[in-house]
């Protein structure tokens, strides 16, 4: 993990709150990909290629009720950044086409380790339990089938 934060809205308390709160997800893989070398332990001669897939995530916790054209209210956010290192055994073998397909596999990978992230942090502060679903790739969106759970997007 690269980087996690999470905060309480100053006047909201999840202990001794009654408030409905919705939940906003994000997730988002970073389109840079790095490239480094690293220095191999059992022979300092040899150099050891990595390739590093960033992915931006969050859950936020929004206060229900709210008009559907009035910015929802965050009560609590948890957000973190993960990196996915992968060992590139043949660095000529590897090509940036072959790197852009690599790519969509890296939520899958990365996914269960956020929803653990995610679910135990919440539970430390004190937060309704957010349980996030089994990741699904996204599909195009039409109209009806959009979901608006009262008026909340379910992604920010």
């Amino acid at each position: 993990m690269l980087r996690a934060e999470a905060h309480l809205d100053r006047e909201f308390d999840p202990k001794y709150t009654k408030e409905n709160l919705g939940v906003q997800i994000k997730f988002a893989t970073n389109e840079d990909v790095e490239h480094f070398e690293l220095s191999n332990d059992s022979n300092p001669n040899q150099k050891i290629t990595v390739l590093r897939f960033s992915i931006d995530t969050g859950v936020r916790f929004v206060a229900l009720g709210k008009e559907a054209d009035e910015k929802p209210l965050v009560r609590a956010e948890i957000a973190a950044t993960f990196a996915a290192d992968y060992l590139i055994k043949q660095k000529e073998a590897v090509d940036d086409e072959g790197v852009t397909a690599f790519a969509q596999n890296v939520v899958y990978h990365v996914w269960p380790y956020w929803r653990e992230f995610i679910h135990t942090t919440s539970g430390r502060l004190r937060l309704p339990g957010a349980i996030l679903p089994m990741y699904q790739p996204k599909k195009a969106r039409s109209e009806d089938s959009q979901s608006d759970q009262e008026s909340v997007p379910a992604e920010y």
